[in-house]
Parts: C-alpha cells; structure tokens; sequence
C-alpha cells in the first residue's frame, strides 16, 4: 500500500503529468482503495493501543484484595523452613521497620505447595484451592475478615482442624452462618473459624475461585512474607540480609517485592502492547507518506488550474478546501470500516482476562479524531504552499 502511490508516480514523465493524464478520480481508484487501507490499519492499531494500555493500567492498578506494597518476598523451603521462619521472626520483629512476618505454602506470582480438591457439604461437591499459612499471614497482607475470627495460638485446635474459606466457597455452598460450619478437608473433619473478602490469589486472566486457608501440619512453608517501612527501603533490606544470615547462613539471602511478582504475571500482555505502539506509530508514518506523495502529484496536475484561479479572484482559503476536501473523506471512511474491525479483535483480546476495563465509544472517536487530524496536517503541507504560490508562476507551468 505504501509503495504502489509511489510507483505510479515514478511511472509518470513530467510531460504527461503536466498534460493532464494522472487524475485524482476514476483512473486512480486503486490509490483511493490503498490509502483507505492504510488509515483503516492505522485507525485499528491506534484503536487497540489505548485499549491496550488502558487494560494494563487496570491490571497494575486493581484493588487485589490485600495490600502488595512493600512485601519482601524471601524463599524458604525444605525440612527447616518453619524453624527458619521462628527463628527469623525472633531476629527481626522488634525492630521498628518490620511491620509484619509470616509464612506460606504459596505466594501468588510466585506459586509454591498448593492443592486443588473436591469438598463435600450436605450432598454438595465444589472444587477448592487451598495452600498452608501461618497466625500472622492476614495481618502481614491486610486481608480482611467479614466474619468469625483470624488463626489463633490461644486455639490449640487451629493448626489441625480449623479452617478459614473465602467469600466465593461462601457462596458456592450457599451458607447462611458463614462461621462455625464443618466439612470434611483431606480425610479429616474440619471447621470453619473465619472467612475472608475475596482476594485475588492468581492474576486477573481467572475468576476469583473458592479458596482453604489452614495449618495443617506437614506442609511445607516455601515463602516468607516481610512486610517493610517503605520509609527507607535499603537499610531494611540490609537489615534483614544480615538478619537471614544469622540465622541460615548456608543459604544466600534472595528476595523479591510482591509488587513486582505480580506485574511480572502481564509481562506477555506489556510486550504485546509496545509491540503494536510501535506498529502503529509505523502504520500511521507510512500512511501519511502515501498522502503525502499522492497530494503532491495532485497538485502538480492541478498547478495551472490553481493559477487561474487565483487570477480569476479565488481566495487561499477556497484554493486549500479544493486541494483538501477529498481525503478527509477518505479517513472518514477509514473510520467507519476500522470501527467494528477494532472492536472486534480488542473484544476478543480482552476475553483472555477474567476482570477487564468496558470498551468504551470514546476511544474510537479519539482515534478516528487523531487520524483525522494527522490526515490534514500531512495533506496541508502541500496545499497551504500551492494556495500561497504566485499565480503568475503557476501560469509558466505550460
């Protein structure tokens, strides 16, 4: 599309064109059908570009359900992992900066020890996800209880048979006491002591599911969570380097920010948004380099006609309308042909995730606008200096 204006220009002698034999009307139908090719592919990546963006500002930006700022993410696996993370605990808590430490089986970008079951109350059967925590997980997260209460060392009970559900088993089961009900959980009889808001354990591609919170003993703790002053964020992590040292220090100290671990979950989906940014800022480039030309043959043909005119008395404005008016009707019909195309593929794209932004009508205005715009700018280059000429000089063109 970008090269064929080009061809048929170079294919033309000046004293042909100069004659009258290259038109902007039926014999250039083609270059009319390329350039309208051009902006609708333009309009369609433009289009998908901001709904793109916008979708990634979504996914950075959503409440999850618990707070990710500022959580040290330390991996801890293997026989000693809840000794470490005791003796760990014992270090750090009394130093003003650590807000919070505890442990699990799994830690959402990050995964772990999980397991996936069948659970059964009164003749009803879902499927659950469920992963080991410990008495401070809630608190270090600022995961919210709606009813009942938070794992307990007062409790001697809570590390084998008390459980605390989501919102989402809640309502699978169709609970009216939340609190208090018992079901069997991997072969043994089990009671739920709390149940939380719903937050989002996996990323935002999948639905909230039912999720088990317990201390079944024999699990594995793979990660511990620190939650830090974000006051000074270097001295606590030196802080707690030296602390992990003292008490592991066979094993290198590695961290991660939560933050960071659950943006890493859209590194696919931000690849693939700079990749049509820069598609369309190339379409678009090209397109109006295709106008460019194609005005510029135009008004070459047309430079005696100009001339004459401007002697017979007509105005640089009403020159530039006559050299202008055929191409804003071409975008607009862009507009109209890359609408549902854009919508389209957008709408299919944003079916891979399970929480998504609305598309809105704005988005297509705009983009339609902004072609628009560019469209004029690039064919007003060449007819503000053909509007502006000396008549006289025009009428030399012979």
């Amino acid at each position: 599309a970008g090269s064929y204006p080009a061809l048929l220009m170079s294919g033309f002698q000046p004293v042909a064109i100069l004659k009258g034999k290259l038109k902007l009307g039926s014999n250039n139908f083609l270059t009319r059908i390329l350039v309208v090719f051009q902006f609708v592919l333009s309009i369609c990546l433009i289009i998908a570009t901001m709904i793109m963006s916008r979708q990634l500002t979504f996914l950075q930006t959503k409440n999850l359900g618990f707070a990710r700022e500022a959580v040290v993410v330390i991996p801890a696996s293997g026989d000693r992992a809840f000794t470490l993370l005791e003796n760990l605990k014992q270090e750090i808590q009394a130093y003003d900066n650590i807000l919070g430490v505890s442990g699990t089986s799994f830690s959402f970008a990050r995964g772990g020890a999980t397991g996936i079951q069948e659970v059964t109350w009164q003749g009803k059967k879902i499927r659950t996800f469920d992963f080991l925590i410990d008495y401070d997980f809630l608190n270090v997260l600022d995961i919210k209880l709606i009813d009942g209460r938070n794992f307990s060392e007062a409790y001697s009970t809570d590390p084998t048979t008390a459980l605390i559900v989501n919102e989402a088993l809640v309502d699978a089961f169709g609970w009216q006491n939340q609190a208090g009900e018992s079901f069997v959980f991997r072969g043994a009889e089990h009671t739920v002591v709390g149940v939380v808001q719903d937050f989002h354990f996996k990323s935002l591609h999948e639905e909230i599911t039912p999720m088990i919170l317990h201390m079944r003993s024999g699990w594995p703790i793979m990660h511990i969570l620190v939650r830090v002053s974000e006051t000074d964020i270097a001295g606590n992590l030196a802080f707690l380097k030296n602390k992990w040292q003292a008490v592991n220090p066979d094993v290198p100290f590695t961290y991660s920010f939560l933050d960071e671990d659950l943006e890493q979950q859209y590194q696919t989906e931000k690849r693939f948004t700079q990749i049509v940014q820069y598609s369309s800022f190339l379409a678009i480039l090209i397109a109006c380099m295709g106008l460019f030309g194609l005005v510029a043959v135009v008004t070459l043909n047309r430079t005696k006609e100009i001339g004459i005119r401007k002697v017979l008395g007509a105005s640089s404005a009403r020159i530039l309308s006559l050299l202008s008016w055929d191409y804003p009707k071409l975008v607009l019909l862009a507009n109209l042909l890359s609408w549902p195309i854009a919508f389209y593929f957008s709408d299919k794209w944003l079916q891979d995730f399970a929480y998504r932004i609305d598309i809105s009508w704005w988005v297509f205005a705009l983009a339609g606008g902004l072609a628009l715009i560019i469209a004029l700018l690039t064919v007003s280059t060449q007819a503000i200096r053909a509007a502006l000429a000396n008549p006289v000089e025009s009428l030399r063109y012979e």
